[in-house]
């Protein structure tokens, strides 16, 4: 028994690190794509890239203000997501030291929660962002181009980040239940 503990240990830091490294590509790839697209929109009046980014298509070159205020919108999710995986660093470096019902964890538990939710509000308002203020659409139009799915994707990180809210209350009134039990005995 004494030899399967290590062997885990070295396995799941293996794990984590390739999680880590997951992370920080999807976030550099995705902040590359974002920068490439908005600033060919807006240095070349090239608008190909972001009708492929934004799924839409322009009637013609929209203003410069409405490519910078969609830029800017679309930097929130960038940092949304970089903020959820700081927080699962944080998560990962807190259990690597054993602490697993600290004040610190529970802590970044609800963190992560709040960030995930943060990524679905960015998200849902940078579709708003595109659909209203980029390219204003006559109203009538604008009905039949937005698209009711029952579940949208977006909604994974909503439900998520409620879960850990959750978890992280629920895993507080046991760190608190456990301490007044220790201070009984």
């Amino acid at each position: 028994m004494e030899d399967v503990k290590p062997r885990l240990a070295v396995n799941s830091r293996w794990i984590v690190t390739a999680i880590r490294m997951m992370m920080v590509g999807m976030l550099g790839a995705y902040l590359m794509i974002i920068t490439l697209s908005w600033s060919f929109a807006l240095f070349w009046r090239d608008t190909e890239l972001l009708v492929d980014w934004i799924d839409y298509d322009f009637s013609g070159q929209p203003e410069t203000w409405r490519l910078v205020v969609g830029f800017l919108v679309d930097l929130l999710p960038v940092v949304s997501v970089a903020s959820v995986f700081w927080s699962v660093h944080q998560f990962f470096v807190l259990f690597d030291r054993n602490q697993y019902f600290d004040f610190t964890t529970i802590r970044t538990i609800y963190r992560l929660g709040l960030w995930l939710i943060l990524v679905w509000f960015s998200i849902f308002s940078s579709e708003l962002v595109h659909l209203f203020v980029i390219e204003p659409i006559d109203p009538d139009e604008r009905i039949s181009a937005v698209d009711f799915v029952p579940i949208e994707t977006e909604a994974i990180f909503l439900f998520l980040g409620l879960v850990f809210v959750a978890m992280a209350g629920i895993l507080d009134e046991a760190r608190q239940v456990d301490e007044e039990n220790k201070e009984i005995v």
